[in-house]
């Protein structure tokens, strides 16, 4: 592939000549290469499914070009030759992870704290916290606060719990493209 800067026969110049050069612009260079082959072999299995996400995430990148502040927030975190719409096609195709949950400050009272270290490669949007009885049952869940820069969420607990065996924690972590992330903590 070559690169050029300041080529006066080639500069702004875009498209593809006959079937054998492509040719691009990108960060005020231009660009020339091979013309894209497509394999012979129509993708299966894994690498369909994997196509397919692909095909979402380049519909997601165009969506949030028609939405100025999240467009943005992709726009700033380019560099290096990338656009928004490469890092956007990159958030849709790895969800967020929720890695620990932190229930040592978790003792059953009101006003108890639960920490959430959730990531995700772009930004974790929020993070919802569910307590879970021994029997299935909801006993309390909300948003958590982003705490130190994003990466940890806090959620302080509304109510007193009694008996703590059994009890399920469950952290569900979710991006901007709506993708979750999501752990699962039994107290025993």
């Amino acid at each position: 592939m070559a690169h050029t800067d300041k080529n006066v026969l080639m500069n702004g110049f875009h498209g593809k000549i006959g079937n054998q050069i492509v040719i691009r612009q990108r960060n005020g260079k231009t660009i020339m290469s091979n013309i894209p082959s497509r394999g012979k072999n129509k993708p299966k299995g894994k690498r369909l499914e994997n196509c397919e996400r692909f095909k979402m995430a380049q519909v997601w990148a165009k969506t949030i070009q028609k939405k100025p502040s999240v467009y943005a927030a992709y726009k700033a975190r380019a560099s290096g030759g990338q656009t928004a719409y490469n890092i956007a096609v990159a958030d849709f195709m790895m969800p967020p992870a929720v890695t620990d949950i932190n229930i040592s400050g978790f003792k059953g009272r009101t006003g108890d704290i639960i920490i959430v270290l959730a990531t995700d490669d772009f930004k974790v949007k929020e993070v919802l916290l569910q307590i879970i009885g021994p029997d299935g049952k909801f006993l309390e869940s909300g948003k958590c606060k982003s705490v130190q820069s994003g990466a940890y969420w806090q959620y302080t607990t509304l109510k007193a719990i009694g008996n703590l065996s059994g009890i399920t924690i469950k952290a569900i972590a979710k991006d901007n493209p709506g993708h979750i992330g999501e752990m699962v903590v039994m107290i025993k």
